[in-house]
């Protein structure tokens, strides 16, 4: 079986080199990439999106563990099948970097990353649907998902399980200090996409469904039927 790693912190760990060197070895051939990482370097996260966008041959993604920040749009900005482990979590947030300069290049570095904003943004509506501002707004917050939430928001195809699944880790421990929550057990539910199509929210398996419902129903502290009477009435 072919297979790419994406181990580690984005840029640091892994490289579009790196990647598209292992690519040439493939000759076409179905491959496999691997992700276990809290992401990285935004424009190295483009460039391995990129390179295996580019490739001849199929490519199948699989979130072993946690796909957040840069990991997550290259995850799900390949093109082809995206599974996660039962136990896998994805998570996606808005560009950052660190900031030195006076008030002109304070303005260029705030347009730079509201550039980003939009290309990242546009990387997830492309895979999921919805509206490009509503997928700001999930950047925004800093969503995370889990396994079967990321199903259901449409970022990933299917929850497949594995012989052995990989026990949950922090990833690179470089990028994900940096972020608002530490895991999706500390952040709070992610908020669903309005402009995404019914067709597209159907093809949510109902045992998934029922596992996020009881999921909110137990953060919240409140009965399951608590918590769809009080959805049913608000929408």
């Amino acid at each position: 079986m072919n297979e790419i790693l994406i181990y580690g912190d984005i840029g640091w760990d892994n490289t579009a080199k790196a990647v598209d060197e292992q690519l040439k070895t493939f000759n076409g051939e179905p491959v496999t990439v691997r992700i276990n990482s809290g992401g990285g370097d935004v424009y190295e996260g483009i460039a391995i999106l990129n390179t295996l966008r580019g490739y001849a041959g199929d490519v199948t993604v699989v979130v072993e563990s946690i796909a957040a920040s840069a990991a997550s749009f290259i995850a799900v900005g390949v093109g082809g099948k995206v599974i996660a482990r039962p136990n896998a979590e994805v998570m996606i947030h808005k560009a950052w970097t660190m900031l030195a300069g006076n008030a002109d290049d304070i303005d260029k570095t705030k347009a730079d990353l509201a550039r980003q904003d939009v290309k990242i943004a546009g990387i997830y509506a492309g895979k999921a649907g919805g509206a490009l501002d509503d997928w700001l707004a999930l950047m925004s917050a800093e969503t995370w998902y889990t396994a079967d939430e990321a199903v259901a928001s449409g970022l990933v195809d299917e929850v497949q399980d594995a012989k052995q699944p990989v026990e949950a880790s922090i990833g690179g421990h470089r990028v994900l200090a940096r972020f608002r929550y530490s895991n999706r057990a500390s952040a709070p539910p992610p908020l669903p996409v309005a402009g995404r199509s019914v067709s597209a929210a159907n093809q949510t398996k109902k045992g998934d469904t029922m596992s996020i419902l009881n999921q909110l129903a137990d953060e919240l502290g409140k009965s399951p039927e608590d918590v769809t009477k009080a959805l049913t009435g608000f929408f």
